[in-house]
């Protein structure tokens, strides 16, 4: 694929992707909780604020508010689980496991993100410093992949090292790809019966351009993270009046190259990240969406004040 043009117009409605379903949290007027103001399931497309809301430590979201850290729930008999999959109702059964993203522009709090994730074959990891001044994972949930669980506990991760030492230390999102057939990714060589193939690593809370922790979302081979995954890196730039403005230097896609060439609906999408610094769940109704996609999702990355990424999933 030559251009994201491209990528869009080879879309497929996403039936087996690891993510299946959204929420959407926003601070309320007064700052003082957070508010769904809108969810979607795959295969159900997108529903409005439902008048849920949680205070700061509260529930899934306000947890990962709380703590400045992605947060995964996979306990099971969970009244929380519980009420979280009668939310989703999500159209292929009950999910495995949420994980609550929070995003901050430096100590400012810009919303929560929470994926539901199907009993496919995948991982989620949240990676922190140790007392070695290394990263080591702190939570995890690894669907059907016993060996890579089992070395992931013993890996550790100096600074630069690795994807979750590479996004520690650039302060920026990272997107691997091909891991299945890299020498270099030492997690591959257990005995599961499927190979994580792509990596995408978040920075989460970044504070003086190092993030507080690293999160990982890791999907197997033909079990995409969605329909279409890209990571978009951004430059910004000041007018004369100090406001700041982004624009995209490029776009990698899950299976795809990198381009500068955006469509319109991610121009628009640009738009709207540039003037509210916001996550985003956006369905067709609201963007001029490709040909059998329901939905996007929309996730600004900033490193200080900076907008460095824009993470966009489309289902």
């Amino acid at each position: 694929m030559s251009s994201t043009e491209s990528s869009a117009e080879t879309f497929q409605p996403t039936v087996g992707s690891l993510v299946q379903y959204v929420e959407l949290w926003l601070l309320s007027e007064d700052e003082s909780s957070l508010e769904c103001r809108a969810s979607a399931s795959v295969g159900a497309g997108v529903r409005g604020a439902d008048g849920r809301s949680v205070s700061s430590g509260e529930g899934l979201a306000g947890a990962a508010w709380k703590q400045k850290t992605a947060t995964i729930l996979q306990e099971t008999p969970s009244d929380l689980m519980a009420s979280l999959n009668a939310a989703a109702a999500a159209p292929a059964g009950d999910l495995s496991a949420f994980v609550a993203i929070p995003l901050f522009c430096q100590q400012e709090m810009r919303g929560v993100v929470v994926l539901g994730l199907s009993d496919a074959f995948g991982a989620i990891e949240v990676w922190s410093r140790d007392d070695r001044d290394e990263l080591a994972v702190t939570s995890g949930h690894y669907q059907g992949l016993p060996s890579f669980e089992f070395i992931t506990r013993y890996t550790r991760f100096p600074k630069g090292a690795g994807l979750p030492g590479m996004v520690w230390k650039l302060g920026v999102a990272q997107l691997a790809q091909n891991l299945d057939t890299s020498s270099g990714f030492i997690r591959s060589f257990g005995k599961d019966p499927a190979v994580i193939t792509s990596a995408l690593g978040l920075p989460v809370a970044s504070q003086r351009g190092f993030p507080a922790s690293v999160l990982l979302l890791l999907s197997a081979q033909d079990i995409p993270l969605a329909g279409l995954t890209e990571l978009w890196s951004c430059s910004s730039t000041r007018d004369d009046e100090g406001s700041m403005t982004a624009a995209v230097d490029s776009v990698d896609t899950v299976g795809g190259s990198m381009t500068t060439t955006l469509a319109g609906w991610q121009r628009e999408i640009l738009s709207r990240v540039n003037s509210h610094g916001q996550p985003l769940l956006l369905g067709a109704d609201s963007l001029s969406l490709p040909a059998g996609a329901t939905f996007s999702l929309s996730l600004p990355i900033y490193r200080q004040n900076e907008l460095c990424n824009v993470l966009n999933m489309m289902f």
